[in-house]
């Protein structure tokens, strides 16, 4: 299994939003997402990761891959994978698109 995750920032005439998607590589279906006015981690990555959880069960080892963001290596989102077979992969610095992963 491979999931990958992004915060893709929107610009509005009221100021940002910030939407966050966890992808399933296996069928490219988003899985989970959260869309916020914050860059808190619980409205961001938290969030996104608690739907994907819901929409899909993580059967055997997991890799989950997304950009070096503070939101993904924090510890609230850190506590979210503990007792779960997953591994976490992170790029380089930050990177504007996933095609960098995906090819």
């Amino acid at each position: 299994m491979r999931w990958v995750s992004d915060i893709t920032y929107i610009p509005t005439d009221e100021g940002w939003l910030y939407l966050t998607t966890v992808l399933d590589l296996a069928d490219r279906k988003v899985i989970g997402w959260a869309l916020s006015d914050s860059l808190k981690a619980v409205d961001t990555s938290v969030a996104a990761w608690r739907m994907a959880l819901k929409n899909r069960a993580v059967q055997g080892q997991l890799l989950f891959h997304s950009d070096q963001g503070v939101q993904y290596a924090c510890t609230e989102f850190q506590t979210q994978l503990k007792g779960l077979p997953v591994i976490q992969s992170m790029t380089g610095p930050p990177v504007r698109s996933k095609r960098q992963l995906l090819g």
